[in-house]
Order: structure tokens, then sequence, then C-alpha cells
């Protein structure tokens, strides 16, 4: 494939990060469900996490969220803590792989999370080889609503058609292509985003 890529954009949980509920409860020592609820699908669909992921709302409104649902003895702090843990480290050799690419063109992540999330990853050593962030939480808007590409393609300033976007969930591909985006779909594997970017002639 001939290399016509200017920019590359990565989502981040599921892609460059592992994800792993199982330490939030863990953490906080609790079942999956509480009172007949199961926590994460209620987490997914009936919590302001929504609202948070847009920046809409605070950390501490998130968790009184939380709390007036399942009434748990633990603090703030606590639930924070949990919180993080779902995001348990990058997949192994990502680091010497995107310092590779970045050598070579521009990288980005492409994100929906929040600030908490966000404060507690951009620390981790491959994530100093990122040109910027464009995170939903910033944004006002999520993957896949398509206001969240106008904008990144209002501020990367080139043709949809010059960027590859790699994610791990269908539905923000899809909407990605309606834009002109060019689109991967790859999940916990720094081999298979290797792959995808000696594909593109990505790597120098």
């Amino acid at each position: 494939m001939s290399n016509q890529i200017k920019v590359l954009l990565l989502d981040a949980g599921g892609v460059l990060i592992k994800l792993n509920w199982d330490n939030f409860y863990k953490t906080l020592r609790i079942p999956k469900v509480i009172n007949g609820v199961d926590l994460k699908n209620w987490l997914d669909k009936h919590s302001l996490h929504n609202d948070l992921e847009k920046g809409l709302i605070s950390f501490e409104v998130f968790f009184e969220d939380f709390q007036n649902k399942f009434h748990l003895p633990i603090t703030i702090d606590e639930f924070k803590k949990a919180w993080n843990s779902v995001l348990d480290g990058t997949h192994k050799g990502l680091g010497v792989l995107l310092k590779e690419v970045s050598t070579n063109l521009p990288i980005y992540i492409l994100s929906n999370t929040n600030k908490t999330h966000f404060n507690f990853y951009s620390k981790w050593k491959p994530f100093n080889n990122f040109k910027g962030y464009f995170l939903s939480y910033d944004l006002g808007c999520r993957k896949p609503e398509k206001e969240i590409y106008v904008k990144v393609l209002e501020k990367l300033n080139v043709k949809p058609q010059e960027i590859l976007f790699v994610d791990d969930l269908n539905k923000n591909l899809e909407a990605a292509q309606s834009f002109g985006i060019n689109t991967e779909h790859s999940i916990n594997s720094t081999e298979k985003l290797r792959g995808i970017f000696n594909q593109y002639n990505l790597l120098p």
C-alpha cells in the first residue's frame, strides 16, 4: 500500500491499554452483581458515565451517582483507586513500537475517556511519544458521535484520506469511515498494531 498517511490516530483503551474490570471488583472487595444489579452494565448504560466522559460532570458527582445506587462503605479515594485499576498497563513492546512510528509521522490519541483516567495513564512512558490528544472530556462529545470527528479534522488540518485511525470498536471505525478516514481494527495486540503500521508503510 502506498504511503499517503500523514497522521496516525490511535484509540487508548483496548488498543494501547489493557482493560481489566476484575481489578475494580477486587480493589473494592465487592461482587460483580449487587442486589441483583450487574455493576458493569449499570455503569455502561444507566450511570452518569457518559456525562463524565463528555466533561459535563466532575468525578465527585459521578461518585455520588454511584453511591446513590449501591450505598457501599467506601470513600471517594477508594473508588478512584478502583476506577483507575481498570487500566491494567500497556501491551508488551508498545513503547518501542510507538517510538519507532513517531519518528516517521505524528501520532495522536483519540479516546473516549475521563479526566481521572487520563491523568492516570498519561504519565506512563509509552505516552511520551504522542504529539497530542483528542479526548472526549475535553471535546464535549464521544465516539461514535460525528461531532468528535469533525473537531479532530478541523484541528489536524489534513485531508481525511491522509489519516489512519485504529480503534477496537467497529461502530467508532464506521463513523470515521463516513468522513473518508482510513480505519483499521485492533484489540489487545502490539503485534497486530505493528502489522497494520507495516501494511501502511508507516515504520522507518
